[in-house]
């Protein structure tokens, strides 16, 4: 492992779930505050093989930061807990437009067809 690059002590009434596990958008959390920056998001992709005991602090890794991603390795007591990849806009920093198309086809409350396009 190498210098963390944040130390992070999650708050157990607010980063755990009843079931003590870690909630997901906790580790969005991490990753930006341990790397922010201020281009739009366009994709963060998260495996988590583990998880961690309230108390345990997270350490943060990084793994790799070119122009296309930064890749992170989260860590507790010299366990792995996730992998993060972090992608951002590129160029003019404008984020992606989601453009819905369909809808609703009238009184029978069938839903139409919806297409999600990036």
């Amino acid at each position: 492992m190498g210098p963390a690059i944040l130390r992070y002590t999650p708050v157990a009434a607010l980063d755990f779930n009843a079931a003590g596990l870690l909630y997901f958008p906790t580790f969005s959390k991490i990753a930006e505050m341990a790397c922010p920056r201020a281009a739009p998001l366009l994709r963060r992709q998260i495996t988590c093989p583990g998880n961690l005991d309230p108390g345990e602090d997270i350490l943060v890794e990084p793994l790799r930061d070119d122009e296309t991603a930064t890749w992170l390795r989260l860590w507790a007591k010299g366990r792995a807990l996730a992998e993060i990849s972090t992608q951002r806009c590129q160029g003019s920093g404008d984020p992606p437009t989601l453009k819905v198309t369909g809808g609703h086809s009238g009184a029978s409350g069938s839903v139409g067809e919806r297409n999600l396009s990036i």
